[in-house]
């Protein structure tokens, strides 16, 4: 039987391990007329772990702009791991690399796409977490990654625009959005 129902929530703090985030919640409850807190624990759905390689190649992406790309994979349906680096500047090289190469394989991309606003408004940079569900790949695969998508981009924290790619078109299109969003 539900007691009550929450209709507002804010996440008052969280902590992190490798394996699991909780998140403390306070709850406004509309049954009860107050605030209840919960402790909610977020984990990979596939109960894959993030390497904390992972975090610091990221890291090194976002701070000290070392990297433009990084491509993460599922290593033995267990752990999600860094495959490789890219210092492509050249986005559309890029997506034409991860299209041409992963045809059967999904992964996950990060990339941290700069550009210019239109009518000079000066040069912008977003970094862009990608689901790359490539055409050719197994629905297993498929359903691996999606689960553990979420964990991951938990993790990492100061991506721009979340955006799961289905086919090389499709970066085109990403890429034009966050350009006209400014």
């Amino acid at each position: 039987r539900l007691d009550w129902l929450i209709t507002f929530l804010l996440v008052t703090s969280h902590i992190k391990s490798n394996d699991l985030t909780v998140f403390r919640l306070l709850g406004y409850t509309e049954k009860a007329g107050d605030w209840k807190v919960i402790e909610q624990p977020i984990s990979a759905g596939s109960g894959c772990s993030v390497s904390d390689i992972c975090i610091e190649t990221f890291q090194e992406l976002k701070l000290r702009k070392k990297y433009k790309g990084i491509i993460f994979r599922i290593e033995n349906e267990k752990e999600i791991v860094v495959e490789s680096t890219s210092d492509e500047p050249d986005f559309d090289a890029f997506a034409s690399y991860i299209s041409s190469n992963y045809e059967d394989k999904p992964r996950y991309v990060v990339y941290d796409l700069e550009y210019e606003l239109p009518g000079g408004e000066g040069k912008r940079s977003k970094i862009i977490f990608f689901l790359w569900n490539a055409p050719g790949s197994r629905i297993r695969e498929r359903t691996l990654y999606t689960s553990s998508k979420a964990y991951l981009r938990l993790k990492l924290t100061g991506v721009s625009s979340d955006v799961q790619i289905n086919d090389f078109d499709d970066f085109a299109t990403v890429k034009e959005n966050i350009i006209n969003s400014k």
